[in-house]
């Protein structure tokens, strides 16, 4: 059996489908290193649902094209290695979805602020409308919760709910830095100044999140 049967890499780029001007193998590679930097940012990413969309519609694709296989008299084997491959992209796609959910989850309203920030200073949004919708019913259900365990009964002005800012932009991360970049990192030993490090193509650095948080999205870092 040929071993690209086990790659679905090469097995999705021999069906010689584009999506929005990249082939299907692309996506792929894509999507990897998406996943693998939001595993790793202690804070949630801009989302790239773009690439999820087509994986999925892909993994139906396929599921489907497999099934047929098992009713035309395709070999096990075959089919297996196919059903295999598909398997480890479905479950890359559901980590990366599990993990910005879990995320969300861990203080949504701090996740909303955030993803409001971003769409006010014309950034990228940092989530999708279902990953909003979401945060909104989080939020929605806590504030209820909060209002009828405790808040209504304190006097105003200290009946309003806050929200704790979520400082895991602080924490530190391993990168490895594909084209050159120039970082700001506060020092230790003053808070109030910061320092200007050049970080050179093809090297490897443990810094602060926040310092690098802005080249990740250009691929001019990546998260390890």
């Amino acid at each position: 059996m040929s071993a690209e049967v086990y790659d679905f890499d090469a097995y999705i780029e021999q069906q010689d489908e584009e999506a929005d001007g990249c082939t299907i193998a692309e996506v792929v590679r894509c999507m990897k290193v998406v996943w693998q930097n939001e595993r790793v940012a202690p804070l949630i990413l801009p989302h790239r649902f773009e690439y999820v969309d087509v994986l999925q519609a892909q993994i139906v694709k396929r599921d489907q094209e497999i099934e047929e296989g098992r009713k035309n008299g395709v070999e096990d084997e075959f089919r297996g290695a196919k059903k295999y491959e598909v398997a480890r992209v479905r479950y890359m796609v559901n980590s990366y979805l599990r993990t910005r959910l879990q995320k969300i989850e861990r203080n949504p309203a701090a996740v909303m602020a955030r993803h409001l920030e971003c769409h006010n200073k014309g950034k990228p949004d940092l989530l999708d409308a279902h990953e909003v919708t979401y945060a909104e019913n989080i939020v929605r259900s806590n504030l209820n919760f909060f209002n009828e365990s405790f808040l209504s009964l304190l006097p105003p002005g200290f009946n309003v709910p806050v929200v704790t800012k979520d400082r895991s932009e602080m924490k530190r991360c391993f990168v490895k830095v594909s084209q050159s970049v120039n970082v700001t990192i506060g020092k230790m030993t003053d808070p109030n100044l910061d320092t200007m490090v050049a970080l050179p193509a093809g090297t490897l650095h443990y810094v602060p999140f926040y310092s690098i948080q802005d080249y990740i999205d250009d691929g001019s870092v990546t998260l390890m």
